[in-house]
C-alpha cells in the first residue's frame, strides 16, 4: 500500500521537526534508503510505502496523526 503524495507534502520540513535536526543523508541512512530517494520524496516525485512512512514517523518520534492533521490538536 502506497501513501498518497499529498500526505508527504512537507517531508523535508519533517526532518527538522524531529528531536534531532537531521541532514537528508543522516535521515536516509536511519531509514535504510538512499539520500537520492529521500530527495525525490521531498520533491514530490513519488510517494513512500506505508512501511517507510511509519518508519519515518517512528524515527523522528512524530505521531502520524499529528503529521497528517497538524492543526487538529492545537488550540
Amino acid at each position: 500500500m502506497d501513501i498518497p503524495k499529498n500526505i508527504i507534502c512537507h517531508f523535508s520540513k519533517t526532518r527538522a521537526y524531529g528531536n534531532e535536526h537531521l541532514t537528508q543523508e543522516a535521515l536516509a541512512e536511519k531509514l535504510g534508503i538512499s539520500a537520492a530517494y529521500l530527495g525525490d520524496l521531498e520533491r514530490h516525485k513519488g510517494g513512500p510505502s506505508l512501511e517507510l512512512f511509519c518508519k519515518t514517523m517512528q524515527t523522528l518520534n512524530i505521531s502520524a496523526d499529528d503529521y497528517v492533521y497538524p492543526n487538529q490538536n492545537k488550540k
